[in-house]
């Protein structure tokens, strides 16, 4: 009759020792299943979702799908949601928003006409608050009065050139 040595009272802190090891491991596991990297085809590129994750946690599980080098040097981790699906320079360069990046790309020999990252830094410096917002679309600045004039200015010579009476100025 032999006794497991896990039940002799000395080992008792390494059974509290690999409990604590094994609840470690699995939260580091379902923090890893929140980012999911699945490469589509050429065109489409990677579909790349990921929920309440860390952005080093985001990039890292790229690197790891994509085969590129990943060099995280940020001051902060932000916590991203992002859920798309693009090129990959195109992901990495939205789910990081407005931080301090640098990536290096090449040629992709498996896919023609589209590019491959070799290599991401994220540096110190940049703006991390806005890293999972989306850019908001730029309006055009107003036309000034000089433009406007030149531009009826345009349409009178080309009414004009037609045999067309010019509309009138206020100008």
């Amino acid at each position: 009759m032999s006794r497991s040595s896990f039940g002799n009272p000395p080992c008792r802190p390494v059974r509290a020792l690999l409990a604590a090891m094994l609840l470690a491991s699995g939260s580091a596991a379902a923090s890893a299943q929140d980012v999911r990297v699945q490469p589509v085809n050429c065109a489409a590129g990677v579909h790349l979702t990921a929920r309440d994750a860390r952005l080093s946690d985001v990039l890292g599980s790229m690197a790891r799908a994509l085969g590129f080098q990943l060099r995280f040097e940020a001051d902060v981790d932000p916590i991203v949601s992002f859920d798309a699906t693009g090129q990959p320079g195109e992901l990495v360069t939205r789910a990081a928003g407005s931080m301090n990046l640098s990536t290096i790309q090449a040629r992709n020999p498996r896919c023609p006409r589209r590019m491959r990252l070799l290599k991401v830094w994220v540096l110190p410096g940049g703006n991390a608050t806005a890293a999972a917002a989306p850019p908001l679309p730029q309006q055009p600045a107003p036309p000034t009065p000089m433009q406007e004039f030149e531009s009826q200015q345009g349409v009178d010579q080309y009414m004009r050139a037609h045999g067309m009476p010019a509309t009138q100025s206020e100008y």
